[in-house]
């Protein structure tokens, strides 16, 4: 902004968020340090999903849902259904790093980073889907769901068996889930697609869901993407929450969150089919590397936000530093430059 303004432009600048319009949204230099938003009319407001659509304030919180689970904290799968008796209506909605992540989508890429699915080794490759799935329910063990509840307990990560599963739901009596005082589960799996009210496996069968499906699908580029191409994402890898919508009904599913992966034998997640052709590409070059300069590359996706990752490895290193002064204060400098830099 300083060698902008110096410079002598004293112009207002467009942002390209709406695309190709008559009035694009305008940012106004200010001080010569930052740029303030100006949505007022006649000018129009920034698309949703435009880094400049929310003040800082609004930004600080979103990034905040994408911090990783604290250790030995539990996850609440049911919070929004301890105050209403109702769940929403059966749809498909879109998610973006624009909006906050739910509980679902948290437990998801947890289960995904202590499973070790979201890196890949220059000599192990992708292990069998069988020990990908089984990655995910050793790290269930350690996660709860209610007071006392362990996610294992009440996971299912193969379809076949959700009426299994969902059996062993309806006959647990609510009081044994001293917090939600509804018993729950998690169903995680591939799926091939989705539409309102049901998931399709990789095969003819499907899933019902009794309300909201909710489909993450990053912005590709500039291009102004509907819904529908956002969605044409397959495969994706769902988590769904199983209970009561309310004590009188049956167990079902109640809710999903999906999120495209690399294949359907492949879980590691991917924000977007850009991010699926970089990692095929990453693949190459981990090969290359490690052939012809004997160089070993580990590809790891970061499912969380950075700053959240790199408190965790200060405590880490707390621990095992406890005397070493001058060790923690140039880690905790560096933390407090990622947060002045990374967060809005």
């Amino acid at each position: 902004m300083h060698r902008y303004q110096r410079a002598g432009s004293s112009g207002w600048i467009l942002c390209d968020c709406l695309g190709q319009v008559e009035r694009p949204p305008v940012l106004i230099p200010v001080a010569e340090a930052h740029i303030r938003r100006h949505h007022e009319p006649p000018w129009p407001d920034y698309d949703p999903e435009c880094d400049f659509y929310r003040d800082a304030a609004e930004q600080r919180a979103i990034t905040r849902s994408y911090a990783r689970l604290s250790d030995g904290k539990g996850v609440a799968l049911l919070a929004r259904l301890k105050t209403s008796e109702r769940i929403r209506p059966q749809q498909l909605t879109g998610r973006s790093f624009a909006r906050s992540r739910g509980a679902l989508a948290t437990l998801l890429m947890h289960l995904i980073e202590e499973g070790g699915l979201n890196q890949i080794q220059p000599l192990g490759g992708v292990v069998a889907l069988g020990e990908q799935y089984k990655a995910m329910r050793r790290a269930a063990q350690h996660v709860q769901i209610d007071e006392g509840i362990l996610l294992s307990e009440f996971l299912c990560t193969y379809p076949p068996a959700l009426p299994d599963l969902c059996a062993r739901i309806a006959r647990v009596s609510p009081s044994v889930f001293r917090r939600s005082k509804r018993p729950h589960g998690v169903l995680i799996s591939a799926v091939a697609d989705a539409s309102i009210g049901h998931l399709r496996l990789f095969g003819a069968e499907a899933v019902p869901v009794r309300g909201e499906i909710t489909i993450f699908g990053e912005r590709e580029g500039h291009a102004r993407q509907t819904a529908i191409e956002r969605r044409s994402r397959s495969p994706y890898l769902a988590v769904c929450l199983v209970g009561r919508s309310v004590p009188t009904q049956p167990v079902e599913v109640l809710k999903a969150y999906l999120h495209p992966c690399v294949s359907p034998g492949h879980l590691m997640p991917m924000d977007s089919n850009y991010e699926r052709r970089t990692f095929q590409l990453l693949l190459q070059l981990q090969t290359w590397l490690l052939k012809n300069k004997a160089m070993s590359l580990v590809i790891k996706k970061l499912v969380f936000d950075l700053l959240s990752v790199q408190v965790k490895a200060a405590q880490t290193l707390k621990q095992r530093h406890p005397g070493d002064h001058a060790f923690r204060t140039s880690f905790w400098l560096r933390i407090k430059f990622l947060q002045a830099v990374y967060q809005p």
